[in-house]
């Protein structure tokens, strides 16, 4: 039947989400991008390909991030002729980059390790090491727990990737931290450090890689919402609505459902089409979503037994 009402991309709340989603991408930048210099330098003066890798592993942060701000900007455009539904499935996209980035780094740090085992050479660790990784764990949980409140303030999905990205580099540098600690005098800890670093780096690649897909693809509506939908629609229309047929498309935040339900054959089409409108409102209110309800006559039993509409 259509619906009216302010549009979630140009709305306050819709703004909201959008500063969230760049607060979280600017700082994490700038954090990440002093993080480099600093865990790279550390690397060069310990000469432990661990830390090296881990300092790439957060310079690749300030890429995600980069790409955390175009997906939001992209999103933030308003529906067009070629795009009539927006843009916020940019936000997507830019997660699904995020994805390709952590797994190709994951399989560049299995052949770094590799090579580094089969040398058989030994990094010197120190106080240097110990401090600045030490200290790049906080950060970087820190820029996670930031990422993922972001994403839950923003619906941005590019920044709960973000947000794996920085707990991955995190649990890096415990691993880094942890062989620093106990492997001082095994020459081998620092190729093993940096495949177990890889192993992390690809399960969070398969994790953003996933969701997004998942998302592109299209998911089925939760059974959450297929009782909030009967519910709305037997209380608006006064009985069984038998609601059917449900489809639901997400655009970035914002999600559209269509479906299909069983009002009188002998009620006005002007009330049929009120009736749905107050459908609509009341799950734009209640369930978040931009509904399109579709009105079919239900089936009426006569004396005989038969039906008709």
């Amino acid at each position: 039947m259509g619906h009216t009402g302010e549009d979630p991309r140009t709305s306050t709340a819709g703004h909201t989400r959008r500063r969230a989603a760049y607060s979280a991408g600017w700082i994490a930048l700038a954090v990440n991008l002093a993080l480099f210099g600093l865990k790279y330098w550390a690397g060069i003066v310990s000469g432990s390909l661990a830390i090296i890798a881990d300092a790439w592993h957060t310079l690749s942060d300030s890429v995600t991030s980069l790409v955390v701000i175009a997906g939001t900007a992209v999103g933030a455009r308003p529906a067009d002729s070629e795009h009539p539904f927006g843009h916020e499935r940019a936000e997507v996209i830019a997660a699904l980059v995020i994805g390709i980035l952590l797994a190709v780094l994951g399989f560049n740090f299995i052949a770094e390790g590799a090579e580094k085992l089969s040398e058989g050479s030994a990094a010197g660790f120190g106080t240097v090491a110990v401090v600045v990784t030490a200290l790049s764990i906080a950060v970087k949980e820190a820029l996670a727990q930031y990422a993922f409140h972001a994403a839950r303030v923003s619906g941005n999905s590019s920044l709960r990737a973000d947000g794996w990205h920085h707990r991955s580099d995190a649990l890096s540098s415990v691993l880094i931290l942890v062989g620093i600690l106990v492997g001082r005098s095994l020459w081998w800890v620092d190729g093993v450090l940096a495949l177990l670093v890889a192993a992390l780096l690809l399960h969070a690649a398969w994790d953003v890689m996933w969701h997004s897909v998942s998302k592109l693809m299209g998911e089925s509506p939760s059974d959450e919402l297929l009782e909030t939908i009967e519910r709305i629609s037997s209380e608006v229309t006064g009985h069984q609505a038998n609601s059917h047929h449900v489809h639901v498309h997400t655009y970035g935040t914002v999600r559209e459902v269509s479906f299909h339900i069983k009002l009188p054959g002998d009620m006005s089409l002007r009330e049929g089409h009120a009736r749905a409108s107050r459908i609509e409102d009341r799950l734009r209110l209640e369930a978040d979503v931009e509904a399109t309800v579709h009105v079919e006559p239900a089936l009426e039993t006569s004396a005989g037994g038969h039906h008709r509409t």
